[in-house]
C-alpha cells in the first residue's frame, strides 16, 4: 500500500525500475551461480542452506549465525514478514518490475518495513537502522502472475558487520526457507547499492 509519505519522497537519481532491470540484465551472467537467487545446495554463495532431508548446512559463511541458529531466525523472519504486501516500497515499486534475464527472475516487486522507509523517506543518507526489512517477490514471467520465491534481507545488529549485519533468506511460495544467513552471493550482488540496497537512494 502506497501511504502519503511517497508522495513527497524525491525520485531515485540512478535506480529507476528501468536502471534497475539494465543493471539487474548485465549482471546476471556472472552472478547466476553465486547470487541469492541460486540453487539451495550451492556452497559457493555462503550463508546456510537447505538439504533434501530438512536440514541444513553451513554454507562457509566467515560471519552470521551457526546453521541452525540462522534456520530459526529465517523461520522467525517469515513469521515477522507476515502481511508485507500492505508494506510501503520505494518509489517506482509499487507494481510489479518486469526485470528480463535478471539474477532473481523475469519480474519482482519491493516492498519495505516502515523503519526502513523513514529512513528512506528523510532522505538524509546514512544507514538502515536495526530491523530494517526488504521483501522482494520473484517471478517466473514478465507479468508477476507466476511467483517462484519471496526474497529478504533483514538488519540484525551485531549479526555480519563485514556486511553492515545484513541476514538474508531465500523462501519458496509457501515459506519454507531454501537460502539463508550471511550468504556472500547476496552481499556481493549488493555491496553496489546504498547499504545494501539496490532498489533506491536516501
Amino acid at each position: 500500500m502506497h501511504d502519503t509519505m511517497h508522495d513527497t519522497m524525491h525520485a531515485p537519481t540512478l535506480h529507476t525500475p528501468v536502471h534497475m532491470a539494465a543493471i539487474i540484465a548485465l549482471t546476471a551472467a556472472s552472478l547466476a551461480l553465486t547470487a541469492c537467487g541460486g540453487t539451495a545446495t550451492d556452497d559457493t554463495a555462503g550463508g546456510s542452506t537447505a538439504t533434501l532431508d530438512g536440514g541444513a548446512s553451513d554454507g562457509g559463511a566467515s560471519d552470521g549465525g551457526t546453521a541452525e541458529a540462522d534456520l530459526a531466525t529465517a523461520n522467525a523472519l517469515w513469521s515477522e514478514i507476515a502481511g508485507y504486501d500492505a508494506w510501503p516500497y520505494p518509489d517506482g515499486w509499487g507494481d510489479v518490475v518486469a526485470t528480463p534475464g535478471g539474477v532473481h527472475g523475469e519480474s519482482v516487486q519491493l516492498w519495505i518495513n516502515t523503519l526502513a522507509d523513514d529512513v528512506i523517506s528523510a532522505g538524509a543518507g546514512g544507514l538502515l537502522p536495526d530491523g530494517a526489512i526488504a521483501v522482494k517477490e520473484v517471478f517466473s514471467d514478465d507479468a508477476g502472475a507466476k511467483l517462484s520465491s519471496i526474497v529478504t534481507m533483514k538488519k540484525i545488529s551485531g549479526y555480519a558487520p563485514d556486511t553492515n549485519d545484513w541476514f538474508w533468506v531465500k523462501y519458496t511460495p509457501d515459506g519454507t526457507p531454501e537460502m539463508y544467513g550471511d550468504v556472500s552471493g547476496c552481499s556481493g550482488c549488493h555491496s553496489g547499492g546504498q547499504d545494501y540496497l539496490l532498489t533506491t537512494t536516501w
